[in-house]
């Protein structure tokens, strides 16, 4: 049989996506029992969909504006790494002096995203391998600019805004299609998992999903359906496609009201 499920992605306390879809099941979802944590995609690719999205989603879940920092690092001339492998390779060397640091403060080992690029996010064309790290720790940021020492560095307040960190994640993501270049990103151990509500398959209709997705995109409506949340200050913030198969998708992206 052919369902509307509606699914709840939960990241964080300030961050969910929600996915009301058209599948094919043979059991119905009412939205009641536990959660459970998404899996982490096997390609961690910018150029891969699914993988974008759930890295989207674990920022959101283990970082937060201003506390956390945004680590832009390159290389000089002299020490331009050969290869991208001989690159991920110094910047773990990065990480593990922080946590060396961190170690003998008697404070708990940082959490980080690691973004690993060869292509501009200007130009599309390739370019110096670079990295961009998210980074949580004990460590101030000139504590941490101090810790790369092999070409420039910034370090900034990581910041998220109305967005959730989508123009963030866009902006890296950007150009990722060059055939000469490659982005993917690496993680630590440990970081929470986005979690997912059990599905809801009594709460839309065709009909009534149908007539939203035809119609303009209504952020009180949204606001209705989840009290205390509203949609993301992003024009993805809600999007609506058509399967010749199943009709009409619709997808979400809130952040918590203020």
């Amino acid at each position: 049989m052919i369902v509307t499920r509606e699914k709840q992605i939960l990241c964080g306390s300030d961050y969910k996506e929600v996915d009301i879809i058209r599948c094919a099941t043979n059991k119905r979802f009412c939205g009641r029992g536990k959660r459970k944590a998404l899996s982490s995609p096997a390609q961690k690719s910018l150029n891969d969909k699914k993988s974008k999205r759930y890295l989207l989603q674990l920022i959101n879940t283990n970082f937060k504006d201003f506390r956390d920092s945004l680590c832009h690092l390159t290389y000089r001339e002299e020490n331009l790494p050969e290869t991208l492998e001989e690159a991920e390779k110094r910047v773990k060397n990065f990480i593990r002096r922080i946590n060396y640091v961190l170690k003998k403060m008697g404070a708990d080992k940082c959490k980080y995203i690691i973004i690993t690029t060869e292509t501009s996010t200007k130009t599309g064309q390739l370019a110096r391998v670079h990295h961009h790290v998210i980074i949580s720790c004990s460590l101030t940021r000139d504590e941490i600019f101090l810790m790369w020492k092999e070409g420039r560095r910034n370090i900034d307040p990581l910041q998220g805004e109305g967005d959730k960190y989508n123009s963030l994640v866009e902006y890296l993501r950007k150009n990722a299609g060059s055939k000469e270049g490659k982005k993917k990103w690496i993680s630590s151990k440990g970081l929470l998992k986005p979690m997912e509500k059990v599905p809801n398959d009594n709460r839309y209709t065709a009909r009534q999903v149908e007539k939203i997705a035809k119609g303009p995109v209504d952020r009180e409506y949204w606001e209705r359906k989840y009290p205390g949340w509203t949609l993301i200050n992003s024009g993805n913030a809600y999007s609506a496609e058509y399967n010749e198969l199943t009709g009409w998708n619709i997808y979400l992206k809130l952040r918590r009201k203020e």
